[in-house]
């Protein structure tokens, strides 16, 4: 008997030349016949991971030969309809009539949906979800394979069920709200729900697209909500240790708490196996829907610039190495300059060194006298500052994007760089493994952590799945089946960690039979293990849930808060210090402050309480450096001043003027020059982590760029980490009704919070409010709807387009 054919049997082969001919130079007719041979021998195999070998050497065969029947002829055999289509309607594949034609045609207009050709796969994914709506299903799934339309659908086909969608960031929330709304069959008795601020109605079936933290504040705040069916979006997040990751694992075991037959569905494009996401109470059968096929196969190249500067190309089917044709590179712009697309991903790690990058790599490249890019940097311009880097990236065609550009400016360069054609790069981090969608051919990784660790092979494989999407592969206007074959290319640069060993690395996260294991750091999830630590970190997490749905455990070991304040403090994710050692003192404070009788009424008194109660109690660690900080009386003072900001609306540019003014003042009068920058730091001050500057030396157009982001990362400072004390203070009865919505909101109008919780900034609230009242309608849940008059209005009215690109995508608009 012949043994059985293995990826290690292809590997000890012959087949590695005619591969590289396959690769880099033009087969002739005998390599062709035995290329196809190849190929149709592994596609014939069991093993999935040969078939997807022999699928890989076919679509390479037609981009060598452009000979695209084998391609074709396959595609449809294996149900990629949308690959047999892009064929036919791209004139590929001559239409030569009969009855097989016309049966094979007809079968694929069965697999069409809304406009889109589905594979096999994909449509027996839609009827199997369906058939499982009312249990928990893992959906393992590839990028683009439609599990937005799973939630639309389960949407439009539940509308009596109260449905919780949790995505992953709040930038999400908008364009999956916006969705979500066209999927809604009874809008007049559905409520759809995003903040947890929003009232309620429990006689009215309920749709909830929130953030992990968003869904826990809607469970504190409603003692009698529960969801029927529980979304949880890119749940590979959930096998973390970090605390957003810990908050989700909370957030659904209070849903399963609430109600217990709760379905939930989670979606993710990687999970090895489904029993990672059992959580360790309240356990629940997960069936596992996994789709294993691959329409795209990647090109993936690796090239050493601190080294040989060569570039290979790593196949992850035969783990080899190849040369790509001698080229070398000593410089990655040279790289980039030759590899380039017509649309490239850039990935750096840190938000400085992508604003460096892009600067860096604008100079490649002379100003454009496209007029909609000027249009759009006049918008950024007068909505941030007129010196604003991004400005010059963009006129240059290089946009970049990273959490500490303003959100609405984030969503604004993201939909000019889909867009607008002479925009062909963007430079970003893992922004995009967060679920944003951007066009693109190219991947260019130039350092290939996330924060301090490496991508783990998952989120490489998420990382290249964003590129070449379905929606741009298959697009009718200009898909191509070139498409098919994205390129991937990870540099060793400056930007890399040192001594980084890419060879290696690219073969541990790609090659296709290395054995993987689902990475599990999260103490709420059963497989995370039982050593000390983890059982520690599990049990203050379970004293969290305990406290915030008392009793719900039916443990007696886990810790209550004695105290009001205490139970505040876990209601409101307070994780920096021990509630339960420190809740007497804090309630004595409290105790002191109500003696007084006087509320908190002005920003200064605001920031001295929180310091005196709460941020007293943190241990000193760089960890919590940033509250730390803020026991400094003139830290107190800086915050106050950015809170009064926030209630007088001080809009972007001037609170750069404010920002520059301060810095220069401190510089100009000879006092202490290094202040701190966060991430943007390079020097240490006290600890070990570079998080401060020095303002000597910085020209005006570096403090202005500094100021840009560190508004931006101060602002959300105040929302992340202050506004939960506010909120702690304000349950207590501490604080003035009009500081406490002045602070939270920058307004006490009651429209401008409405659209503020629904999603708009303070700036597009403030103008719809003022000039626009009338084309609003606010209903008793705070739900909004805007005239869908208003684009029209808008425009009319000369309105920045900036604030008009917010109100179309912000989904309130009615249909």
């Amino acid at each position: 008997m012949s043994k059985p054919l293995t990826l290690r049997t292809i590997r000890n082969s012959d087949i590695e030349n005619v591969v590289k001919t396959l690769y880099f130079s033009h087969l002739n007719p005998n390599q062709e016949i035995t290329i196809l041979k190849i190929a149709i021998l592994f596609l014939n195999n069991s093993a999935q991971d040969i078939k997807d070998f022999g699928y890989r050497l076919l679509v390479k065969y037609s981009m060598n030969t452009d000979k695209y029947i084998p391609l074709y002829d396959v595609a449809t055999l294996l149900g990629y309809t949308p690959i047999s289509k892009l064929l036919k309607n791209s004139d590929l594949i001559e239409n030569n009539g009969g009855f097989a034609n016309s049966f094979i045609e007809s079968f694929h207009e069965t697999l069409k949906h809304d406009g889109n050709y589905q594979t096999e796969s994909q449509n027996n994914l839609f009827d199997n979800f369906q058939k499982s709506m009312n249990i928990s299903v893992a959906v393992v799934a590839p990028t683009s394979y439609g599990k937005s339309q799973l939630i639309e659908q389960s949407v439009s086909n539940n509308p009596e069920k109260n449905i919780a969608i949790i995505v992953p960031s709040k930038a999400l929330i908008s364009q999956t709200r916006a969705r979500i709304k066209k999927s809604i069959t009874h809008p007049t008795e559905q409520q759809l729900i995003i903040h947890h601020d929003m009232k309620i109605d429990n006689s009215r079936p309920i749709i909830a697209v929130v953030t992990q933290e968003r869904m826990l504040r809607l469970f504190q705040k409603h003692a009698a909500l529960s969801f029927d069916i529980v979304f949880i979006d890119e749940a590979h997040n959930l096998l973390s240790g970090d605390k957003r990751s810990r908050l989700l694992a909370s957030s659904i075991i209070l849903a399963k708490i609430r109600n217990e037959k709760a379905a939930l569905k989670y979606l993710t494009p990687f999970l090895v196996s489904s029993e990672s996401l059992q959580i360790v109470v309240k356990n629940h059968t997960v069936k596992e829907i996994k789709i294993s096929e691959k329409l795209k196969t990647e090109d993936f190249f690796v090239c050493d610039i601190n080294n040989d500067g060569k570039l290979k190309q790593y196949d992850q089917y035969l783990d080899r190495h190849f040369d790509v044709n001698g080229e070398t590179y000593k410089d990655d712009l040279a790289l980039l300059r030759i590899k380039r697309k017509r649309k490239n991903i850039i990935y750096l790690n840190k938000p400085k060194d992508i604003e460096s990058y892009a600067d860096i790599l604008a100079r490649e490249y002379k100003t454009s006298a496209n007029s909609e890019i000027e249009a759009i940097c006049n918008d950024i311009s007068e909505y941030v500052h007129p010196k604003y880097r991004l400005l010059d990236c963009l006129k240059k065609g290089v946009a970049y994007h990273h959490g500490s550009v303003p959100d609405i400016v984030r969503g604004y360069i993201e939909s000019s760089f889909k867009k607008i054609n002479s925009i062909r790069w963007i430079v970003t981090n893992s922004t995009l493994l967060e679920g944003v969608n951007i066009p693109a051919e190219t991947l260019f990784i130039l350092d290939a952590r996330k924060g301090r660790s490496n991508l783990t092979s998952s989120q490489f494989k998420n990382l290249a799945g964003r590129v070449n999407r379905f929606s741009e592969i298959f697009n009718p206007t200009d898909g191509s089946p070139q498409l098919l074959v994205p390129s991937i290319y990870l540099i060793a640069s400056n930007y890399s960690r040192s001594g980084a060993n890419i060879d290696q690395y690219i073969q541990r996260v790609t090659k296709v039979d290395k054995k993987v294991a689902d990475e599990i750091e999260n103490p709420l999830l059963e497989l995370s293990g039982t050593s000390d630590d983890v059982i520690q970190d599990r049990d203050e997490e379970l004293t969290y849930i305990e406290n915030i749905e008392p009793g719900s455990l039916s443990r007696d070991d886990l810790k209550i808060a004695k105290f009001p304040i205490g139970r505040l403090c876990y209601i409101h994710n307070v994780f920096e210090f021990n509630i339960n050692d420190s809740e007497e003192s804090m309630n004595l404070s409290i105790l002191e402050y109500r003696s007084i009788g006087a509320q908190i009424s002005d920003a200064e008194e605001l920031m001295k309480v929180i310091s005196d109660i709460f941020l007293s109690k943190i241990i000193d660690d760089d960890y919590h450096s940033n509250l730390i900080r803020l026991k400094n009386t003139a830290a107190q003072s800086f915050y106050a001043m950015l809170f009064d900001w926030r209630m007088n609306q001080v809009n972007y540019k001037r609170m750069i003027s404010k920002f520059t003014l301060y810095w220069k003042t401190i510089r100009d009068k000879d006092r202490d020059s290094v202040v701190f920058a966060g991430k943007w730091g390079n020097l240490t001050k006290g600890g070990h982590i570079e998080n401060y500057v020095d303002l000597n030396g910085l020209s005006d157009y570096e403090m202005i760029n500094l100021a840009i982001v560190r508004i931006k990362e101060e602002q959300d400072f105040i929302d992340n980490n202050l506004v939960k004390f506010l909120e702690i203070l304000n349950d207590l009865e501490l604080v003035d009704t009009h500081l406490y919505s002045m602070v939270k909101y920058g307004t006490v109008d009651p429209v401008q919070i409405a659209l503020i919780k629904n999603g708009l900034t303070h700036i597009a609230a403030t103008v719809l409010a003022t000039k626009y009242n009338a084309l609003i309608e606010i209903d008793d849940q705070d739900n909004v709807i805007i005239s869908n008059r208003i684009i029209e209005i808008l425009q009319s009215s000369n309105e920045k387009r900036i604030i008009i690109f917010e109100v179309i995508n912000s989904g309130l608009i009615t249909q």
